[in-house]
């Protein structure tokens, strides 16, 4: 009888992930467009694609409106335009942390330097992860939204992990929950609202242009039940 349950359970598992799509296969990468958003913090967002003699990839910076001040924070992301795979992701504030991870076919190298110390290591991946952090809005901007729309991934969460090796590939399932209209410098804009959550317990909810390319317009984010922050876009300027 225990091997008969066993058997079954194993089925069922089975079943489960061939329902689960292919992420690769439902991205349409051709709903991006360059986009420039201001954030209610200060932030002014870039989306904007760009290419040399290797490729062609999908770029996403957040950093101050006034590059021209002694030091110039900013958050980088960068992908494949075509697979939408992870390339290289970049964080530096100054006397904060200087973070940076190169994304191989199945390995991560991460870098971070703070002001006590430097730490380098390698991570293993799964074959595909999702952007994340500033390069979120390239990978919801590429998928097929509609209503009920669910899909379960995997991430590099790079906050996740203890001590000094930072970084842990965390599986995350995303909801379409419901819609909703967003009032964004005077302009009445429909949004997706996505629910979002990490099989490490954080919770982040989405709101999303319902017009592909679905680039985020509101967040709250809550990394712990009694924590939780909020931020929306004051302006967005979609190009082409």
């Amino acid at each position: 009888m225990n091997k008969l349950h066993g058997a079954f359970i194993l089925l069922l598992v089975a079943i489960h992930a061939l329902a689960q799509p292919n992420i690769e296969s439902i991205i349409n990468t051709r709903q991006l467009k360059p986009a420039i958003l201001h954030w209610d913090f200060g932030t002014l967002e870039t989306i904007y694609p760009s290419e040399d003699s290797l490729g062609s990839y999908w770029n996403v910076i957040h950093r101050s409106p006034e590059p021209l001040k002694p030091y110039d924070d900013y958050d980088y992301f960068k992908v494949d335009a075509k697979t939408l795979r992870p390339l290289v992701s970049e964080m530096y504030h100054r006397g904060f942390i200087d973070y940076r991870i190169e994304f191989k076919r199945q390995q991560a190298e991460l870098m971070i330097s703070t002001h006590q110390d430097t730490t380098h290591y390698l991570l293993d991946i799964p074959t595909f992860v999702s952007p994340e952090g500033p390069g979120s809005p390239l990978f919801w901007g590429s998928l097929p939204l509609k209503p009920a729309f669910e899909i379960q991934y995997d991430e590099l969460d790079r906050w996740a992990g203890s001590g000094e090796r930072k970084g842990m590939v965390v599986r995350k399932t995303l909801k379409v929950t419901g819609e909703e209209s967003l009032l964004i410098d005077n302009k009445k804009l429909n949004a997706y609202i996505l629910s979002i959550k990490s099989e490490k317990g954080s919770n982040l909810t989405v709101w999303v242009m319902k017009q592909a390319p679905h680039y985020w317009l509101k967040v709250i984010y809550k990394p712990t039940p009694d924590r939780e922050m909020r931020s929306q876009v004051t302006k967005i300027f979609i190009l082409g």
